[in-house]
């Protein structure tokens, strides 16, 4: 299968060119204003028809050149808008479909090879328990969890010192004096130095 892919140059041809004398227009509106001198102006009941007429023509002299800009935009963005659209349906959308597709049949494979791997190192767990005799201790209680990438050998290791742990718990616990009753609370916690602690202040207060 040819991998190697030669991508095609996207390219803008021409920028777009806006005839306007914005400087010019702002020069006069700058001069307009100040004649006005309207930061200065006081509001009076006999002058308060004069303000709104006023605003009302800033109002219309702004949404008209407001009408003129959005057109503008509008004939810029026609051009990009329709060059975008036809950009994900013959490019964006096939890739991301492709990707999406190569996404889940490698999900899937990867989640077989993980349960494969959990399975065996789930026996393998499991007969480190028998061997130790130990018949009350689960996989998920050794809070390991499975990646593709480490290696089983590293699994199997923890699973050792996990069993072996709890294995010379049980044998110090079997040297105390109430050790059933400690190996009953060493079963919920799997902490040895709790399990006798709270088992011999239990004693006490009775």
């Amino acid at each position: 299968i040819n991998k190697k892919v030669m991508t095609k140059e996207i390219t803008l041809v021409q920028l777009p060119v806006i005839n306007h004398p914005l400087q010019e227009v702002g020069k006069s509106i700058d001069k307009r204003l100040k004649d006005l001198n309207i930061e200065n102006q006081i509001v009076t009941v006999e002058t308060l028809k004069y303000q709104k007429e006023l605003r009302a023509d800033l109002n219309k002299e702004l949404k008209e050149y407001e009408n003129q800009r959005t057109l503008i935009k509008k004939q810029i963005l026609a051009p990009y808008d329709e060059f975008e659209a036809l950009y994900k349906k013959e490019i964006k959308e096939k890739i991301e479909n492709a990707v999406d597709t190569l996404k889940t049949n490698i999900a899937s494979v990867e989640d077989k090879l993980r349960s494969e791997k959990k399975s065996s190192i789930l026996d393998y767990f499991n007969e480190l328990c028998q061997s130790k005799e130990i018949d009350f201790l689960t996989f998920d209680q050794t809070e390991i969890e499975i990646n593709l990438s480490t290696p089983e050998k590293q699994y199997k290791e923890k699973c050792i010192e996990f069993v072996n742990k709890v294995s010379d718990d049980i044998e110090l616990i079997n040297t105390q004096k109430d050790k059933t009753e400690i190996l009953v609370e060493y079963k919920m916690s799997l902490n040895a130095a709790r399990a006798i602690k709270t088992v011999q202040e239990r004693k006490a207060a009775i």
